[in-house]
């Protein structure tokens, strides 16, 4: 694995009201550190107190990749927490609106969690470079590809079309899709 390098400076986001503190960047992959201002934000973003961090509210097969995931960073010593997983239409649309977030969302699906180390927060780059890697072992797709390096999802973005159409019919067969198109873990 290569070394973490590491890139001090502030730069700024394209989203509004967000300032990224530091840029980390390994094996090709940039990492951002996002630190909030303003009064509206705590840590982790606008409104957490509507955080969802009940594992029940995701598709069944992906919180078994999951469990799956949280085993493999606790044995590199790590401590991972759900920061955010399910996503109301009301809160997809509070996101998109300040520019933190998209309306249609893997996360209203049940099928996107956002990971951080509890003891470390966002503050350890190696956590989400370990992040990465573990969870596309397991045939999860990694938003550290297009920095959002806490993100993790069920699907690769080629298949969230056909999540979004199964998921706006039933809850099950979402959980279907994600079966038949989740890669087989390594």
């Amino acid at each position: 694995m290569a070394p973490v390098r590491y890139i001090q400076g502030e730069m700024r986001a394209q989203t509004k009201n967000l300032v990224v503190g530091t840029a980390w960047v390994t094996a090709g992959v940039t990492l951002l550190y996002l630190a909030t201002r303003g009064p509206k934000y705590a840590f982790g973003g606008p409104n957490t107190a509507t955080l969802n961090r009940d594992p029940r509210m995701l598709l069944p097969s992906f919180v078994a990749r999951l469990n799956l995931l949280f085993a493999r960073m606790r044995a590199l010593g790590w401590d991972p927490y759900l920061n955010e997983g399910y996503r109301t239409p009301e809160r997809a649309a509070e996101l998109a609106k300040d520019g933190s977030g998209i309306v249609d969302s893997m996360h209203s699906y049940g099928a996107a969690a956002d990971i951080r180390s509890e003891s470390a927060g966002w503050s350890n780059p190696q956590f989400f470079v370990d992040l990465g890697r573990e969870s596309e072992a397991l045939g999860l797709t990694w938003g550290g590809h297009w920095g959002d390096a806490n993100h993790v999802q069920a699907v690769s973005v080629a298949d969230q079309p056909g999540l979004r159409v199964a998921g706006s019919k039933t809850w099950a067969l979402a959980d279907k899709f994600v079966q038949q198109h989740m890669p087989r873990a390594a």
